[in-house]
């Protein structure tokens, strides 16, 4: 899996534009860019760009969903 290029500033003393927030080699990367204020995801070949009210609801999206599943699991093997 490739990721977009991390350019560094100008001087030397600056920090990297990407900052990464969380890295799961099998799966992608996410991370924070200051030069777009935007929050990447990277999963294999797709590449989403949001804001960062956009990450914040896609993390509460997908906590509901995992908390979903864990009913909707439990349901499963108790109906075996």
């Amino acid at each position: 899996m490739e990721f977009p290029p991390a350019p560094f500033g100008a001087d030397s003393g600056s920090s990297p534009r990407k900052q990464v927030l969380a890295i799961e080699p099998a799966l992608g990367a996410v991370f924070a860019c200051n030069g777009c204020e935007h929050i990447h995801l990277c999963f294999g070949d797709v590449h989403v760009r949001t804001d960062i009210a956009g990450f914040q609801s896609l993390v509460i999206l997908l906590n509901r969903a995992a908390a979903n599943f864990e009913i909707w699991a439990h349901n499963q093997r108790s109906a075996a």
